[in-house]
Formats: C-alpha cells, structure tokens, sequence
C-alpha cells in the first residue's frame, strides 16, 4: 500500500495579511514622509522669512529724506536685487563718484556706504547718505551735502576724504583743501590745509592779473607704504578754461593724516613770505 505524504497546504489568509501589513507600512512610511516634507517646508520658510526681513532704518535727527523710496533701494541691496537700480558699486580705494549714477555703494566687508539720488542746488550737491555696520540689516540715515564742484571722495578705512572740487573760497583766496570725515559723512572735523598754498594763491599778481583759484586733487594711495600723494591744480578765470597748471604737492600719512612731505613745485613759496 502507498502511504500517503502530508503536504502542507498554502494558507491564503496568512498572505493576505502579509500583504495588508505591506500595505499599511507603505501608508505608514508615505504619512511619515509627507509630514516630514512638510515640517521641512515650514523651516524653509521661517529661515527664507529671516533672509528677506525688512531692513531698519535709523534717521538722524533732524533730517528729513525719503523713506518709502530710501527703503526700497537699501531692502534691494541688502537682498542683493539691485538689477533695478541705477548703481555703482565701488571698493577698495576708488574714487567714490556720485555723479555715475542715482545710487553709489561702497562695500568694504559688512561696511556699506550708500549715496541716494543726489540733485543740485544753490553751488551745493544734496541727497540722502546711509551706512550699515552689520552688511544691511541696520541702516543709519543722514543728508548728504557737498560743493557744487566736487572733485574727489574717498573712503579709507571707514573714514570719508571729501576732496572738494573749484568752489571753495577761503579768507585769502579762492581755494580748497581736503576734507576728513570719521562720523561716515555726518561731520568733516578734520582738514588738511597748507599754509603755502593759501599764500601763493594770495599773491597779487595771480589774484589780480589771472584771478585764479585752487583745486586738491587726489594722485595715488598707496597701501604698503601708509602714504598718500595729493597736488594742487591752479586754473583762471572765466571756469571755461580748460587749462590747470600742477603748483604744490603734498604726501599724506593714511593712518592719521599727517603731512609728510610739501614740494612747491613753482617757486612761489619764497615769494609769498
């Protein structure tokens, strides 16, 4: 006789179980990763929030600007969004030329320096000056104001050299001399005159026969040597006049603006004593 074998027998139900355990894990893992998605979608948005807070605008007092438009340009550069703008972007020791463009911007690590829309008016330029310490999020407001001729501006090391241009007149002569700024352009307290210039512009023949007036002017910054090399330009009246003529030069220490070194480069000084 054959004895028949036990076979074991599938069961059904026990895979169909398996099958629904599979099922719900997958649930469970598609909840899982849609709340996981979601929770990272809400820090993405509180950090992207923090990226583009509004930036704050502290005035000085008294002063009186535009603050729907200065918040605009000030939020675009703090936003790096600038595509809109009318600006110029300077660094390092270029010259800091506000005629370029609306708005010029300094940049020296989380220093930033800005001029906004500056107009003319009665031999003065005006318009609004802001700086930031910490790279935009805090703006510091103030007026901007400058001679109708201005010729150089330079910020080293946090420190504004205004360098005036044609417009200047002093108690001998009509003349101007550099200017220092270590309150970011609120006040100038510091300037670097030189006595021989202020003679020799004096001299009657050159104030009588060529009715002349005196111009600084920036030549060369030098880093490595802490120096700065700064001449005098004389021209006559009427301003047309194209010539100019180079007649002092003084070096500058950039650290404390010291006068290091004074060549007449005319021979006038003599005279002027």
């Amino acid at each position: 006789m054959k004895t028949q074998g036990c076979t074991k027998k599938r069961n059904p139900a026990r895979s169909s179980d398996s099958c629904g355990i599979i099922r719900l894990q997958a649930v469970h893992f598609s909840v899982m990763l849609a709340m996981l998605l979601m929770i990272i979608c809400v820090f993405s948005r509180i950090i992207f929030a923090e990226n583009v807070e509004s930036v704050k605008l502290v005035p000085e007092d008294g002063v009186s600007y535009n603050e729907e438009r200065c918040r605009d340009v000030l939020q675009k550069i703090f936003d790096g969004n600038t595509e809109d703008l009318s600006i110029s972007v300077l660094s390092g020791d270029e010259c800091f030329d506000i005629a370029r463009e609306s708005i010029t911007l300094y940049e020296d690590g989380d220093f930033l320096f800005a001029v906004i829309d500056p107009s003319g008016g009665m031999q003065k330029i005006e318009g609004t000056r802001a700086y930031s310490l910490d790279g935009g999020r805090v703006w510091h407001v103030g007026a901007f104001h400058a001679r109708s001729g201005l010729g150089d501006m330079y910020i080293l090391d946090r420190k504004i050299l205004m360098v005036d241009g044609i417009h200047g007149v002093g108690p001998t002569g009509t003349y101007t001399f550099p200017r220092i700024s270590f309150d970011y352009g609120k006040t100038y307290p510091l300037t670097i005159t030189c006595s021989n210039v202020e003679k020799i512009t004096a001299l009657p023949f050159i104030q009588q026969d060529y009715n002349a007036y005196c111009y600084p002017r920036v030549m060369s910054i030098d880093r490595k040597q802490n120096r700065m090399e700064i001449s005098y330009f004389m021209r006559s009246f009427p301003a047309h006049e194209e010539a100019e003529t180079e007649f002092y030069r003084q070096v500058i220490r950039l650290s404390d603006f010291a006068v290091l070194e004074e060549t007449d480069l005319c021979g006038l000084s003599p005279i002027a004593e």
